[in-house]
């Protein structure tokens, strides 16, 4: 009997000291990438038929944009230089890769981040006294592709035939999709008539649904035949919409396919660590709400609002003690758990669930 009772103390104690090296255990990060999505923009397109001038022009970057991507710049110069050491105080060819989409307020919000990652100051210098640029500027090289050449971030673009046939097939024909279209009918042909912009199926919502949450952040009144909970209900049921649209597994890897194959490269290259061709440390990716939904549907963790404005997919590629690789995601600074996996997955792990 006493011997059983310390087999069993034996087994409680060797679990109890398991979980406390595991929790000692100490990581290195030797890569990381963030994906995340451009800053406040004013609407996509003008679908309201009222004053509201936008000065910046539509679907473009405002200020309020530009310091939120500024401000997240500076939250990632801490994590990555003073924090985690990966990347260097001053920039240096080859060690990082930033790619967006091509768009204005997706580009200019690269460059906003950049500012912030790599402020005035840190630039290169032609004398001990004097800065290549004025105030220490340091460039950074922003790559993109045309949107209909673009599959890693604008595949949708690409090959809109196959996009929209996948969208057909899985989304606009299920009885999830239709039951809400009817469900909304009548009010789809109120908000028509209030409005003057037609809205015949419920996918058509997006345009003034995105119009009127822009109005909203800006501190702008209704429109004209609208009252506020018209305006509550639309923005509602766009977000229902998009939420939806990039849900299902066939959409989100149609739209992520790329992505996750130049990932598992990066990665792959961080872990093999040459020493005559140094990989990558750090790989910065600058897209859309629908990149970010298409991202944690397929990584199985589905959102269930839209993204806002400068989300953040973040994928950090870690060595512990025993010079084992593990990756780690988190959405908006929260760790997530993906399927199959403990708060970490093995190197291994991750490449069988995104490819």
């Amino acid at each position: 009997m006493q011997n059983k009772l310390l087999k069993t103390l034996f087994v409680l104690f060797s679990l109890l000291f398991a979980v406390i090296a595991s929790a000692n255990q100490q990581y290195q990060l030797i890569f990381a990438a963030d994906f995340i999505r451009n800053g406040d923009r004013t609407p996509a397109s003008a679908v309201l038929n009222d004053s509201v001038q936008w000065k910046q022009g539509l679907g473009e970057l405002t200020p309020k944009g530009m310091r939120q991507l500024y401000m997240i710049g500076k939250s990632l110069r801490k994590i990555y230089m003073q924090e985690e050491h990966l990347l260097p105080a001053q920039y240096t060819t080859n060690t990082m890769y930033v790619r967006s989409s091509d768009y204005n307020r997706t580009l200019m919000s690269a460059e906003s981040l950049l500012l912030g990652l790599y402020p005035l100051g840190s630039g290169p210098k032609l004398t001990k006294q004097s800065f290549a640029l004025p105030q220490g500027y340091q460039p950074i090289p922003i790559h993109t592709v045309n949107t209909k050449n673009d599959d890693l971030l604008t595949p949708s673009d690409v090959d809109g035939k196959q996009f929209q046939e996948l969208l057909t097939q899985h989304v606009y024909s299920q009885p999830f999709w239709q039951a809400k279209e009817q469900e909304n009918q009548a009010k789809l042909a109120l908000w028509s008539k209030q409005t003057g912009y037609n809205m015949s199926q419920l996918r058509s919502v997006v345009s003034l649904g995105d119009a009127l949450y822009i109005r909203k952040l800006s501190n702008i009144n209704p429109p004209a035949g609208l009252n506020q909970k018209n305006v509550e209900e639309i923005i509602n049921l766009t977000e229902w919409i998009m939420v939806n649209k990039f849900k299902p597994t066939p959409v989100a890897k149609f739209m992520t396919k790329q992505f996750w194959q130049k990932l598992k490269t990066d990665m792959e290259n961080a872990a093999a660590n040459n020493k005559e061709k140094p990989p990558l440390k750090y790989v910065l990716y600058l897209g859309h709400d629908t990149n970010i939904l298409s991202i944690m549907s397929a990584l199985g963790l589905p959102l269930s609002h839209e993204p806002p404005y400068g989300s953040d997919v973040r994928f950090e590629l870690l060595k512990d003690e025993q010079e084992r690789l593990w990756v780690k995601v988190s959405y908006n600074h929260i760790e997530q758990k993906l399927p199959g996996c403990e708060s970490l997955c093995s190197m291994e792990q991750f490449f069988k669930l995104i490819i």
